[in-house]
């Protein structure tokens, strides 16, 4: 599949597509088409899909047999505040109504991502929505990939959503059913001790409701296969 997808993006009837698309556009103009993919048993596209260096977003419903992966961003809107949602609605808004696509291509799909505290205090965004240079897309039995691409950069787009696909590896091996977890006992304890005392303020109603966060780590001797 990641072969295939990389041979279409280099086809001349995709940048054909794209530069119908984006006749009169403005530069910044988001431009979106659709290539349908041949389906993998049991989701193999993900197993031999890396990740690499580049980001991503997974979205997964495996009981509707629906998966989303966008890898790569076309574009991003970054905000932070107390108005950070509203700030991010408006833009969002601004891109959908410029966003062309064609008429079988059904966008306006992105990822957002968010912190609870409105004021950033470390090196990531406060509330991020993105939009996928390459979006693939696993709806039961149908797969299909959505390019979003700048009506200003096509060209270049394209050659960077082909450098974003690694060539397809071999199937990752099953892993057993438990991997090696590294404890810290000091930091066991800490955890222990903060939830004790988030369910006692909660009972004596100084708190309504807290969410805790820690970090787990686990290692295996082998890749870890994505599906997985």
């Amino acid at each position: 599949m990641i072969a295939d997808l990389q041979n279409q993006l280099r086809a001349l009837s995709t940048r054909q597509r794209f530069s119908k698309l984006a006749a009169d556009a403005p530069p910044g103009t988001p431009l979106s088409i659709a290539i349908d993919l041949p389906d993998t048993p049991d989701r193999a596209w993900l197993q031999r899909w890396q990740a690499g260096n580049q980001p991503f977003w997974f979205h997964a419903r495996p009981g509707e047999g629906r998966i989303l992966l966008g890898v790569g961003h076309a574009f991003l809107l970054d905000s932070e505040g107390p108005q950070r949602f509203a700030t991010l609605d408006h833009a969002w808004r601004a891109v959908c109504h410029a966003w062309r696509h064609e008429a079988d291509t059904p966008v306006r799909q992105a990822f957002c991502g968010f912190a609870f505290d409105p004021e950033r205090n470390n090196a990531w965004p406060n509330a991020r929505l993105g939009i996928p240079t390459l979006l693939i897309e696993q709806q039961e039995n149908t797969l299909r990939a959505i390019i979003t691409l700048a009506a200003g950069n096509i060209e270049v787009g394209l050659n960077s959503a082909i450098a974003l696909l690694t060539p397809a590896q071999p199937p990752y091996p099953l892993l057993p059913q438990r991997m090696l977890r590294i404890r810290d006992s000091a930091e066991e304890a800490r955890w222990l001790a903060r939830t004790r005392h988030a369910l006692s303020d909660i009972e004596s109603g100084l708190l309504a409701k807290l969410v805790l966060c820690r970090e787990i780590r686990l290692r295996h001797d082998q890749p870890i296969a994505p599906m997985r």
